[in-house]
């Protein structure tokens, strides 16, 4: 099931990045003045919220597809391994301040 939905995933994406270049459509996005006005007057807010937006677009997909793949493995030492990556006080401790500064929840 899995392999099918990566599948669809990839020929959705294909289908749209053909369609842009088909078109003759720009896939490069400007942003409006007054976003770039802001960035060049607070470029520590603009630094955060990017740092803010780089985690939680890596990590919360690593962390699913690290679940996904655990769970449809019929061995169950990756599934013990998880299990104790997941109860590690260190891992809980990332977890909380992601959570509180970040707002990047990584665990159901």
């Amino acid at each position: 099931m899995m392999k099918v939905k990566l599948i669809i995933l990839l020929a959705v994406a294909a289908t749209f990045s053909g369609f842009a270049q088909e078109t003759g459509t720009s896939t490069d996005a400007q942003a409006p003045s007054w976003v770039y006005d802001l960035v060049v007057k607070y470029p520590v807010v603009a630094t955060i919220l990017i740092a803010i937006g780089a985690l939680r677009l890596a990590l919360k997909p690593v962390f699913t597809i690290w679940h996904q793949v655990v769970e449809s493995t019929p061995d169950t030492k990756d599934d013990e391994f998880l299990a104790k990556v997941e109860n590690s006080k260190i891992l809980k401790a990332i977890v909380y301040v992601l959570d509180w500064l970040a707002s990047v929840k990584l665990v159901k």
